[in-house]
């Protein structure tokens, strides 16, 4: 268990897993990179495909990964209409993430979040530029990268990956990434 505290002051516990494991274990390749189709991010962000490079190239030469998930009860946003509730729990779990991922990043280490990159506050591609304002900051995610991440999270942790229905709500919503290490 982990703590945090949101921008409106609000004290937030989350479950926080980490594992090492071998490049191996990864399973990745172009089908999973193929469920991006249809997302809304898809084009409309430069860390999405059609911008996102391979697995093998974004990993370099890394042999070993430590894989990270931030898991966040969706109760916290309840005051919110259901799919709001989801999109700003991911969001938050996403920025939880992205705080272990920097550590990793600082050492010069590639890594891979979850979902579209939230460096910036609106992707520069929105705004007909074709250049990541932030390069070094810019965050593909693991299913942007081709990688099967419902199989990461299940080998990994046992967790499923949970949305949301119109018949029912997930109790919590799961922002998986990883650091890359040689």
């Amino acid at each position: 268990m982990a703590e945090c505290v949101d921008a409106t002051g609000r004290r937030m516990v989350y479950e926080r897993y980490r594992r090492s494991m071998a490049i191996s274990a990864f399973q990745y390749g172009d089908k999973f990179k193929l469920l991006c189709n249809g997302c809304p991010n898809q084009g409309r962000n430069l860390s999405c495909p059609p911008h996102s490079p391979s697995f093998e190239t974004h990993i370099e030469v890394a042999t070993e990964a430590v894989v990270i998930c931030v898991r966040l009860p969706q109760e916290y946003f309840g005051n919110l209409p259901p799919t709001d509730r989801y999109h700003a729990c991911f969001r938050q779990a996403s920025h939880l993430l992205l705080t272990v991922l920097d550590d990793y990043r600082q050492q010069g280490r590639p890594v891979a979040g979850s979902g579209p990159c939230l460096v910036c506050e609106r992707c520069s591609i929105e705004e007909g530029f074709e250049a990541c304002r932030n390069p070094k900051g810019r965050t593909y995610s693991l299913e942007s990268l081709g990688v099967d991440v419902i199989g990461l999270l299940k080998g990994s942790f046992d967790l499923d990956l949970e949305w949301n229905s119109p018949e029912k709500n997930a109790p919590s919503v799961c922002a998986v990434g990883a650091a890359f290490l040689a």
